[in-house]
C-alpha cells in the first residue's frame, strides 16, 4: 500500500512546533541556572556590596557604626571571654 505524503502546512507545523519545544527546553535551562541557590546567594551578595560600598562613601560615619555593631554582635562572645579574662 502506498503512503500519503504529508502536507506542506503540516510538516511546517511540526517544524514550528519542533521550533517552540527547543526555545521553551533552553530557557527552562537558562531559568534553572539562574534560580539556583548558589546563584540567588552570589547576586544578593553583589547587591549588598554595592549598597555598602555607596553607603559608605555617602556617610562614612554611619557606615563604621553599622560595621561597628555588627562586628560586635557577631563577636559577642570571644569579646565577652576576652573581657572576663582581663578582669581576673
Amino acid at each position: 500500500m502506498k503512503e500519503a505524503k504529508p502536507s506542506p502546512r503540516l510538516l511546517l507545523a511540526e517544524a514550528k512546533r519542533t521550533e517552540a519545544r527547543e526555545r521553551l527546553l533552553g530557557r527552562a535551562d537558562e531559568l534553572k541556572t539562574r534560580l539556583s541557590p548558589g546563584a540567588l546567594a552570589d547576586e544578593m551578595m553583589n547587591g549588598l556590596a554595592d549598597r555598602a560600598t555607596e553607603l559608605a562613601g555617602k556617610r562614612p560615619m554611619t557606615f563604621l557604626a553599622a560595621a561597628g555593631a555588627l562586628g560586635l554582635v557577631v563577636l559577642r562572645r570571644p569579646v565577652a571571654r576576652w573581657l572576663s579574662r582581663r578582669r581576673r
